[in-house]
């Protein structure tokens, strides 16, 4: 989707159920690939906690740079 073109980080939530489901990691990242090269792919749980400190510090630094720009 076109969604993924844009952004910055793609979030892929509820990832402790990846198990229970017919998921294809490689698939999933490969497509985020075709539409952007860049932009880092985190798998998060709310459930498990996985993925939290990772997530946490790319919108830290994003926040960051959009406070520097705006100053």
């Amino acid at each position: 989707p076109g969604i993924f073109a844009t952004a910055d980080v793609v979030l892929l939530n509820k990832y402790d159920l990846v198990s229970a489901f017919d998921f294809d990691d490689g698939e999933f990242d490969r497509g985020v690939r075709l539409v952007n090269p860049k932009a880092p792919i985190i798998r998060v749980s709310c459930r498990t906690g996985a993925g939290f400190d990772e997530w946490l510090k790319a919108l830290l630094t994003r926040v960051r740079r959009a406070l520097a720009v705006a100053h």
